[in-house]
C-alpha cells in the first residue's frame, strides 16, 4: 500500500461570528457622503427579526433614496456590517451615473440602533 503525502496546511484564522441583533424596533437613520452629500436624516422606527433580510431588503431603496437626492443611476457595491455602540452600522460604497453620464462614488453610512 502507497500512501500519499499529503502537503502540510495553513491554519485558517476563525471567522468572526455573524453579527446579530435580537428582535425588535430599531430606528434607523441615514448618511451619504460623496457627490451628493445627505445629511444624517431619521429614517424611522423598523422591526428588524433578521439583519440579513432587513440588508437585501433596504437594497432598492437605498438606490432611489441616493437618485431621488441627486445621484443619478446608483449601483450598490461593498456592504460592511459592523457592531457599534447598542446597534450596527452598515457602511455601503454606491456607484452612480448622473444625467451627463458622469460616474462617481457615494459612502453611504445606515444606523440602526435601538
Amino acid at each position: 500500500m502507497v500512501c500519499q503525502a499529503q502537503p502540510p496546511q495553513s491554519p485558517q484564522p476563525p471567522q468572526p461570528p455573524p453579527l446579530w441583533l435580537p428582535p425588535a424596533n430599531y430606528n434607523v437613520t441615514l448618511c451619504a457622503d460623496g457627490t451628493v452629500t445627505i445629511p444624517c436624516q431619521q429614517l424611522g422606527m423598523f422591526p428588524i427579526h433578521d439583519l440579513a433580510k432587513f440588508e437585501r431588503a433596504i437594497s432598492g431603496t437605498l438606490s432611489k433614496a441616493l437618485s431621488g437626492n441627486g445621484a443619478g443611476d446608483c449601483a450598490l457595491g461593498a456592504w460592511e456590517v459592523k457592531a457599534a455602540a447598542d446597534g450596527v452600522d452598515m457602511n455601503i460604497s454606491a456607484t452612480c451615473t448622473d444625467h451627463d453620464g458622469n460616474t462617481f462614488s457615494e459612502s453611504v453610512l445606515i444606523g440602526i440602533r435601538p
